[in-house]
This record gives C-alpha cells, sequence and structure tokens, in this order.
C-alpha cells in the first residue's frame, strides 16, 4: 500500500514537472493576470496597463537568450514588437539566465472593461549555442481589461533608455540614429537605483551630460513633447532635457529650476514656471508639450498638468540634443535620469498619463 509520504512525494514530482513545462507561471511582479504556456522560458509574469500589455519574461533554459520579437492576439487583432538590434547593446532584450527581463507591448491590450484571453508568442535565440534558432515560445494570458490610453508611437522621434549599462554611449531607439555621447564618463547605475532597468547619473560638480544629434526633430513652430524621468538628490537648477541651439527664440528646454518648481522654457521668450514642486530623492517624471504656432505650453509633473503662455511665437532652429544640460551647454546637473524621449506632436494629457503609470519602459517603434 503507498504511504502518505510517497504520495506527497509524487505531487511534488508531478508539479515540478508541469512548472519546468511552463503550465504554473508566478504573476508577482505586481501581475494581475493569468498566465499558462510559454514552454522552454523561465517564469512569464504579466499586467494589462494603461499604456498596453506589460510583460516580465524569465530565462531557465541555461543560456542566453535575445527576445526578437513578442506577438499578442486578442479579439481577432494582433499586436506585435520588434526590438531593435544595436551590436553591442543587448540590455532591452538579452536575458542571463535564471534572471528576468521586462517588456511592454504597446496599446495590446483590451480597451474598457470586461475579461479577455490572448494568445502571445515570444520569438528567440539562443545566444552562443550551436543551433541558436530562432525558436518560439507561445502561451496564454487572460484577466481585465483596463481603460487603454494611445501613446503615439509613430510620433516618437528621440527614445533614449539609458540602461546600456557602460560605455560612453546612449543609444536611440526612435530609428533615427540620434546616438547620445556620455561626456565626462556619467556613471551607469541599474537594479534599485533607478525607475526601471537601468539609469544614468549625472554630476555638475564634473559638467557631466549627454549630447546628440538632431535628426528627424521639430523645427520652426513645429509642435513637440519633451519627457524624461529624473531624480535629484537635492534642490538645485537641473536642465534635464533640451533642443536647440540655445540662442534667443531658437531652443527648448524642461529644467527644474533651484527653489524646486518644473519649468519649460524656450529661449528669450520670457517664459516662466508652473509652480509645480518637485520633491527630492524620489524618481519624478516631467514632460513639457507645445501644439505649435504660438500655443501655450503645458507641463506636467508625475502625469498632472498645468499650463502657461509662451509670450511669444518661438521658431527652433535645430542644434543638439542635451540630457543634464542646457544646449549650449553651460549648466550642466546633477541628477539621475531615464527613459528621455522627444515626439513631433504635443501628447494629449491621457498620453502622458500613459507614460507615467507605466512600470516598464515602453518600446515604441
Amino acid at each position: 500500500m503507498m504511504t502518505y509520504g510517497w504520495a506527497i512525494l509524487i505531487i511534488v514530482i508531478v508539479a515540478a514537472v508541469l512548472y519546468s513545462l511552463g503550465i504554473f507561471n508566478p504573476t508577482s511582479f505586481v501581475a494581475t493576470e493569468s498566465v499558462s504556456g510559454f514552454a522552454g522560458l523561465g517564469s512569464v509574469q504579466a499586467q494589462c496597463q494603461a499604456g498596453g500589455l506589460a510583460m516580465s519574461i524569465g530565462d531557465s533554459i541555461g543560456s542566453e537568450i535575445n527576445v526578437t520579437s513578442i506577438s499578442m492576439t486578442v479579439d481577432g487583432d494582433t499586436y506585435s514588437t520588434v526590438f531593435p538590434s544595436y551590436k553591442g547593446y543587448p540590455a532591452d532584450y538579452l536575458i542571463l539566465p535564471d534572471q528576468a527581463h521586462n517588456f511592454i507591448l504597446t496599446n495590446a491590450c483590451p480597451n474598457g472593461t470586461g475579461h479577455f484571453s490572448a494568445t502571445v508568442t515570444v520569438s528567440y535565440t539562443e545566444v552562443g549555442q550551436v543551433f541558436p534558432g530562432p525558436y518560439q515560445s507561445t502561451g496564454t494570458i487572460s484577466g481585465s481589461s483596463v481603460t487603454q490610453w494611445p501613446l503615439y508611437t509613430s510620433s516618437l522621434v528621440g527614445y533614449w533608455p539609458l540602461d546600456e549599462g557602460s560605455g560612453m554611449t546612449a543609444h536611440d531607439l526612435s530609428g533615427n540614429g540620434n546616438t547620445g555621447t556620455l561626456v565626462n564618463s556619467p556613471k551607469w547605475l541599474s537594479g534599485s537605483s533607478c525607475r526601471f532597468s537601468g539609469c544614468l547619473n549625472l554630476s555638475s560638480a564634473s559638467s557631466q551630460y549627454i549630447t546628440a544629434s538632431a535628426t528627424g526633430l521639430p523645427s520652426g513652430t513645429s509642435a513637440f513633447t519633451l519627457t524624461a524621468w529624473v531624480k535629484q538628490p537635492a534642490l538645485n537648477t537641473n536642465a534635464i532635457l533640451s533642443f536647440g541651439t540655445g540662442v534667443t527664440n531658437e531652443g527648448a528646454l524642461i529644467y527644474i529650476t533651484a527653489t524646486g518648481y518644473l519649468d519649460g522654457q524656450f529661449y528669450g521668450s520670457g517664459a516662466s514656471g508652473v509652480n509645480q514642486s518637485v520633491s527630492t530623492g524620489t524618481w519624478h517624471f516631467i514632460s513639457m508639450t507645445y501644439s505649435g504656432s504660438g500655443q501655450s505650453v503645458m507641463l506636467y509633473l508625475d502625469g498632472s498638468g498645468a499650463s502657461y503662455s509662451i509670450g511669444q511665437t518661438p521658431s527652433i532652429v535645430l542644434g543638439s540634443v542635451y540630457l543634464c544640460a542646457n544646449t549650449v551647454p553651460s549648466s550642466a546637473c546633477t541628477a539621475t535620469v531615464e527613459d528621455a524621449r522627444i515626439y513631433n506632436t504635443a501628447l494629449s494629457a491621457s498620453a502622458v498619463a500613459a507614460l507615467y503609470q507605466s512600470s516598464v519602459p515602453n518600446f515604441e517603434q
């Protein structure tokens, strides 16, 4: 007769086999969705957010895997993301053994309320193996729909996640080739020091900043949006993101004042900041939108917006893009920065809120 001990042992063995096949996938990751399948990968966790489906993908195959694309089919519609393959820049899609990485499939979750069930396929290669693939792993993700806000992916003209982790280059994932160059060796950070998977710490004492080209960016009186995540250790003037030549009416800048308020300015336009207090020692999402033709500027702090008049119509003459410096540059800053973007449209308040609420960066093409 089988003893209770043997019965328990068999149950444990069966559960372990099912787990290895991807049947049981933990959904911590602040995850709210039910996940099954995905044989060959490690744990897959998911959560529908305002900007799309966030996924945490693990690697349990014993060698590095390189995620090349993710597709999701739900209610007859298919959403897919193909990740860029910059040489030497694997941080956003290369997953090491026994580790996991976060992705988001933008605009993919069903809009509104109710229940959904989606088929998701992860395409990947096994790096350095005799038979590297490509391979695919498919599973089912189901859960509750949430209100979706469009993220204007086609309008993204500069995108620097800043999670390379090493080197003197900040890659642009917008497809415009606006590669950034690190000046005076800012410090790469990762893990709990960052808002997402990686970030960059810059010091005014060493005049550290990033400069990038401005291909495809707005000029003249065109509309645009600047966004970035930033954490500052103390109150000081931090010029977070700017582009243009930096002379009268020929550049735009979003920054935090020495008294701790969010500000946005066109050079020489006489703009004044909006009274939104930016605290120190914590991550903030800042954004500046301009709809063109002399319209008011909107400034957003952590998804909450306020507007002010710029007084006159600017005419931006493209120069370089600068991160954590003025466009001259003449004033470096002391701050930790991550996920900086430039759009060639004025994002709506709902789109800004969607970016703010996303728990992982958005890979937009």
